[in-house]
């Protein structure tokens, strides 16, 4: 028998006593500890634990749209889908690679490929199609999602795509214009924050909303018809002179902005992978060329703001100029000429002279005033500020290729500002892209007003260019860009190509820049060719032409109506063409009565004498044929002490460009006043004034 202890009864209560006072000390440790996470820690602990519950979701904000000066989109946000696998859920990845390839238009070893990969989530890919996205959602693929997201997308494929730049898969901006201004175009985000329980929202738990701000949109200067016109011209040009690039620019003369900018060839920004960063980037702002001859317009623009020279003045050209260094060549010995002729034949031997006369520090003063050598403050990145020898390190040789537009390098934009400030009668305006920026709600946030960054040359300088650039087009090397209905002014350019430092034989870059119309300026324009492989190199050959269609049709565009009539430009309204009144002041008697019978107008005759002391209508004067002329004769005593005296001709109903060339014809000068056709002048026509004489005319 198993042997039995009898506890006395102390030692029972006792053990009881331990066993109760252990429990009391186990309730009284459980309690402090209690109170230390309820009172001291509890907040924390709360704070903690709604972290844990609470989960944020971004709400991405829509970019803003770009749309051009008329309102037409060039490039929206859409929603789009994207594509995405967890590797983990993916039941049979070989067969579910299988059935996904041929929607998605991959291989399906590259998707299995995705499928093995350790990870938690993978792209398979991005930015698929609507259609896509349903077949996707149709196979019901386990481990198989759909990610919702915007997309850019650019309704015009390649049009303005240099311009536009692109946006990157994440909707951020990485060129052009949504690069510049993506602080505008991006927005913000927004979110909503709850608090969530097994995958469902707690009841009366936290429950915040930020919502998103989109974007803001910009409006463009550019003209969407304008700059297809330029893009279609662009891609012939390239086609049919078999060049390595075709440029052109189109500016708004009254106020910098720029209507049209492109380059051939480009890419599709809803594709810019196809075609990688050198066509991304915008040859018309970004690359720097050896301007040629109508980098002469700045060289002629200083030498008649400071002086030194004047239309008519005369110059020899021999075929060639010495300078220190070299021999300059001229195209041919052009003989005789005056610097309007020397302009229209782009002589260099003249050119040379003028940059010598000139002189290094002047000429410069004046490169940098146009914005050459320097950037235009275009709001566009990856502007190039062009090339210009150190003024200490100028040669002497390096001053006369200079004046020719050799040894310096412009940026396409810096040349077309330049013709811009010519038509814009000396002021130049800062090019620009953005009109303004407005919100969601349609106000506008900021807006783009034209920038007259000084005074370049004086409107009379500006005015005389005017003529002398017209005179390229109407009879000199220019005339390929004569219009249909309006009159243009510009200067052709042909330079020899620099690669590596060296010119390359064969190798040119051909141009022609000027401006319509040319007495009441609306656009200018530049048109470039680089390494034309065709028959012809020459800008007036394959620039000219081009520049003439794209004008025409911006001038259409804008409304701009032709100043010349479709018959001839001196047919009234009736198409009766209209006879000049021969000048015959102080003329011999018998001579006046020849001249005035053989213009086939009528005559009579006042008074006796040997000279012819009045007339009327005046010299120059537009009438229709068989009109009558009114002489009035006098004797030699009345007319003695004129012989450096000059008689004003009439001007009223002539042009601008008409008025110059006549006054210039009889040693006078322009002062022009207005635009349109001339309705007042002073002096009055007849009235006898000293040569070199400015006339005050108002147009209209």
């Amino acid at each position: 028998m198993p042997r039995e202890y009898n506890i006395p009864p102390k030692w029972q209560r006792r053990r009881l006593s331990l066993l109760i006072a252990l429990m009391l000390l186990g309730v009284a440790a459980l309690s402090a500890r209690l109170l230390w996470l309820q009172l001291v820690k509890g907040g924390e602990y709360s704070v903690m634990a709604a972290a844990f519950r609470t989960r944020a979701m971004e709400i991405k904000a829509t970019r803003g749209s770009i749309a051009d000066r008329n309102g037409d989109i060039l490039a929206l946000s859409i929603d789009a889908h994207s594509v995405y696998a967890k590797p983990n859920l993916v039941e049979d990845k070989a067969a579910t690679a299988e059935k996904l390839a041929p929607v998605l238009g991959v291989g399906s070893a590259e998707l299995l490929d995705k499928l093995n990969q350790d990870r938690s989530f993978v792209y398979l890919m991005k930015k698929i199609t609507p259609e896509m996205a349903q077949q996707v959602k149709e196979l019901e693929l386990a481990g198989i999602g759909l990610e919702e997201k915007g997309q850019r997308f650019y309704p015009n494929d390649s049009l303005a795509s240099q311009v536009l730049g692109f946006a990157g898969s994440d909707n951020q901006g990485l060129y052009g214009l949504e690069l510049h201004y993506e602080a505008a175009l991006a927005g913000t985000d927004g979110q909503i924050r709850g608090e969530f329980a097994g995958g469902k929202q707690l009841p009366g738990g936290i429950r915040e909303y930020s919502p998103p701000v989109n974007g803001n949109d910009l409006i463009l200067t550019l003209d969407t018809a304008i700059q297809y016109t330029v893009e279609k011209q662009l891609e012939a040009a390239l086609r049919e002179n078999k060049a390595k690039r075709a440029t052109a620019i189109v500016i708004d003369t009254q106020t910098g902005g720029i209507l049209a900018m492109a380059s051939k060839p480009d890419f599709n920004p809803n594709q810019p992978n196809l075609a990688g960063p050198d066509l991304w980037r915008n040859p018309a702002a970004s690359d720097i060329y050896e301007p040629g001859s109508t980098f002469k317009a700045i060289v002629l623009a200083a030498a008649m703001e400071e002086g030194i020279t004047s239309p008519s003045e005369q110059f020899h050209c021999p075929g060639y100029i010495i300078v220190p260094g070299r021999n300059i060549n001229c195209t041919r010995a052009h003989g005789d000429q005056t610097l309007t002729e020397a302009t229209e034949n782009s002589c260099n031997v003249v050119y040379v002279t003028l940059g010598m006369r000139l002189g290094a520090e002047r000429l410069y003063r004046y490169i940098d005033r146009f914005s050459v050598g320097k950037k235009t403050g275009i709001d566009f990145p990856g502007e190039a500020a062009g090339l210009v020898i150190p003024l200490d390190r100028l040669r002497e040789v390096d001053l006369a290729r200079v004046s020719i537009g050799q040894a310096i390098s412009a940026t396409p934009l810096q040349i077309a500002s330049l013709y811009a400030t010519l038509a814009n009668g000396g002021v130049y305006l800062t090019p620009h892209l953005v009109r303004e920026v407005r919100q969601e709600d349609g106000t506008v946030a900021t807006a783009t007003e034209p920038v007259a960054s000084q005074r370049i040359i004086s409107a009379v300088t500006a005015e005389r260019m005017r003529s002398m650039l017209e005179s390229v087009v109407t009879e000199g090397s220019g005339t390929g860009a004569s219009l249909e209905g309006y009159t243009a002014a510009g200067k052709t350019g042909t330079a020899q190509k620099v690669i590596d430092g060296q010119y390359a034989p064969g190798k040119y870059i051909a141009s022609f820049a000027g401006f319509a119309p040319a007495d009441n300026p609306r656009v200018a324009a530049i048109v470039i060719i680089d390494e034309p492989g065709g028959t012809y190199h020459y800008g007036g050959q394959i620039c000219a032409p081009v520049f003439k269609a794209i004008v025409e049709e911006s001038l259409r565009q804008l409304g701009v109506f032709p100043e010349i009539p479709p018959a001839t430009a001196d047919a009234p309204a009736g198409g009766t063409k209209k006879v000049t009144v021969p000048g015959v002041l102080f003329v011999p008697a018998d001579e006046a009565r020849d001249r005035i019978k053989t213009a086939g107008l009528q005559l009579i005759v006042e008074g006796e004498g040997e000279l012819v002391i009045e007339q009327s209508p005046g010299p120059e004067t537009q009438v229709a044929p068989g009109a009558t002329v009114t002489l009035k004769l006098g004797d030699r005593n009345v007319v003695q002490d004129t012989a450096n005296f000059i008689v004003v001709p009439e001007l009223k109903g002539r042009t601008i460009r008409a008025s110059a060339d006549l006054l210039e014809s009889y040693g006078l000068y322009l002062a022009a006043e207005g635009s349109g056709l001339a309705v007042r002048q002073e002096p009055v026509a007849g009235t006898l004034v000293p040569a070199g004489t400015t006339v005050q005319v108002v147009f209209e």
